[in-house]
């Protein structure tokens, strides 16, 4: 396959805005990144939880929203927040 690249007067003018298409796209992927770091460490803290319960982790997540709508990061605190009131309750009393 041949690679194509971009004109060079379409590169200078991509150069010229605020954030280049290459900066969006690796910022995207960051994002990409910690939210995919966030569910592995809630997922971490949920080793040893029954399925029933992993079942009603979602549920209880969106409880701990004040929203209705809400973006990725808020959800994935919600959940991580939601397993550590679990982790909690789960603790014995001393």
């Amino acid at each position: 396959k041949a690679l194509c690249l971009p004109p060079f007067t379409h590169l200078v003018k991509i150069e010229d805005t605020p954030m280049s298409v290459c900066q969006e796209s690796q910022a995207k992927m960051d994002d990409e990144m910690v939210l995919g770091q966030m569910l592995l460490a809630t997922a971490e803290l949920c080793e040893g939880f029954s399925g029933r319960f992993l079942r009603k982790l979602p549920f209880l997540a969106h409880t701990h929203l004040e929203l209705q709508t809400c973006s990725y990061h808020e959800y994935m605190a919600a959940l991580s927040k939601a397993v550590e009131i679990e982790l909690q309750d789960r603790k014995p009393l001393s």
